[in-house]
Order: structure tokens, then C-alpha cells, then sequence
């Protein structure tokens, strides 16, 4: 069925506002994904009949990692604080494998077995870094544990994540969705925008890991563009950069909300 009005509408409209040294800032834009099943997510259409067509798509650390955060946050970052996790003048970070909350778990089961985990041991930790197994985690069993002392504060412990990064998974898992129904589309120009809202998630790294699927996804030759919009703060802060041949990362649009901070259109 066609989709709701997505919270990439702004993102999109800022992009195509100054997109060519603003000749697409008066264009018509349809969000075609919100009438018709399977579309893009909009074509923009200007006054002499030409159409840019954008498709917008999320690149992740590992496949299915929103879901993941999200079965994380419920189980172990919401509630009251639990006291008997922490040690007095200590900060004691605890990092969790991604993917310990599968589909069809109890989640709040799990994360109390966790918890029961680390306060059996909790005042055997060493300083710095120690592992801790703990079967219920599942994969390796191994917690990631980090404790550092913290003279005159109360004490606290804090719960992360660890796992390692599938890039190359999570971009074609993207490329497999998105680049049929883009390269279906008419338009005189179709730019696939890949957002990426975690720091540690490198522009080069993405253009590697695009560069490296080339080969087997032959729909990129019909991809005029490919940009990156490096979010921060809920979207606030927007940098768009084009994915280039040499793999160099120059920002050409940033934003602060609706404003323009800084443009550059003529790279070097």
C-alpha cells in the first residue's frame, strides 16, 4: 500500500532547494511513495518539464540495527534505576551484543538474566576493560564490561552496545530495495540519497562498500547521482555530500533546520 508521509519529506526539500545552484527550487514536487505502491519517494518537476526523481534510504551499521536499538532501549534503558548494579565512586559501563533481543523473546526476561549476570559478579570487575560470560546474551555469551573510578560521585552504571559492523550487508540489503523501483522511474536525472545519523559510520566507508557492489548490482549504472546526508541531532543538522569517483568527502550543502549555513556547488 502507499506509504505515509515519511519524516525524510524535509530532509529532501531542503536538498532539492539548492541542488544545482538552485534550479530546482521552485520545482513541483510530488511524493509519489504516498499514491502509488512500490514508487520513489519524490520527482521533482520544474517549469520547463525537466524531472529529478530521489529515493531516500537509511544506511545502518548491521541489517535490522533500528529494531535492534529499539528492542535494547525498551528492555534496558527505560524504567527505574536499578541500584543494585552499581558500585560506589565507580562508573561501570556495561556493553551488550547487538542482537541479544531476538523476535519472539522475552525481552524484559532477558535483560533481568543479564542484569542477574553482573550482580553475581558485580564487585569483581577489575579496572579497565574485563569480559564477563553470560550465557542469556546468547552468540558468544560475553559481556563487554568497563569500570573506572569515579572518587566522590554516587556511582553508576550505564548499559551500551558492542557488535561487529556488516556495512556491505546493510548496503545492499538498500541497493536490493531501492535501486529497482529508482531506475524504473522516469526522470531526466535520479539521485539515490543515503542518510547516515551515526558518527562512526564513515562516508568513505559507504562509498567503499557501494564502489565494492558495483559488479553485482548493475542497476547503479542507471543511478546518475549517489549523495550522503550526514544527520545530527533528530535532523536538525544536515550536511549533504556527493559520493565522488575518488572517494575524497567535501560537504556541498549544510543546514540548520531550514536554513542554509554553507554551500559549496563547484567541488574541487
Amino acid at each position: 500500500m502507499p506509504a505515509k508521509p515519511g519524516k525524510e519529506q524535509p530532509l529532501l526539500n531542503a536538498f532539492i532547494s539548492v541542488y544545482e545552484n538552485d534550479k530546482w527550487a521552485g520545482a513541483d514536487r510530488d511524493w509519489v511513495d504516498e499514491h502509488e505502491d512500490g514508487a520513489v519517494d519524490v520527482v521533482a518537476r520544474r517549469s520547463d518539464e525537466a524531472t529529478l526523481a530521489i529515493e531516500h534510504t537509511l544506511i545502518q551499521p548491521y541489517p535490522h540495527e533500528r529494531e535492534d536499538f529499539a528492542r535494547f532501549a525498551r528492555a534496558f534503558l527505560g524504567g527505574d534505576r536499578d541500584r543494585s548494579l552499581e558500585i560506589p565512586e565507580t562508573l561501570l559501563r556495561v556493553d551488550v551484543p547487538a542482537g541479544t533481543l531476538r523476535r519472539g523473546d522475552d525481552w524484559a526476561a532477558v535483560a533481568e538474566a543479564v542484569r542477574d549476570c553482573i550482580r553475581r559478579s558485580l564487585l569483581t570487575f577489575p579496572e579497565g576493560r574485563s569480559d564477563l560470560a553470560c550465557p542469556p546474551v546468547g552468540g558468544n555469551g560475553t559481556l563487554q564490561i568497563y569500570r573506572q573510578a569515579i572518587p566522590g560521585h554516587e556511582g553508576r552504571t550505564i548499559f551500551r552496545r558492542y557488535g561487529a559492523f556488516d556495512i556491505a550487508s546493510t548496503i545492499r540489503d538498500a541497493l536490493t530495495r531501492k535501486l529497482p523501483k529508482l531506475a524504473e522511474t522516469q526522470a531526466d536525472r535520479r539521485i539515490l540519497m543515503l542518510e547516515r545519523d551515526q558518527w562512526h559510520l564513515d562516508h568513505t566507508a559507504i562509498a567503499a562498500g557501494l564502489e565494492s557492489l558495483r559488479s553485482e548490482c548493475p542497476l547503479l549504472a542507471s543511478i546518475d547521482e549517489i549523495w550522503i546526508a550526514e544527520t545530527h541531532d533528530n535532523r536538525d543538522i544536515v550536511l549533504f555530500a556527493l559520493v565522488r569517483p575518488d572517494g575524497k568527502y567535501e560537504s556541498v550543502y549544510t543546514f540548520a533546520g531550514e536554513r542554509l549555513l554553507d554551500r559549496r556547488d563547484q567541488l574541487d
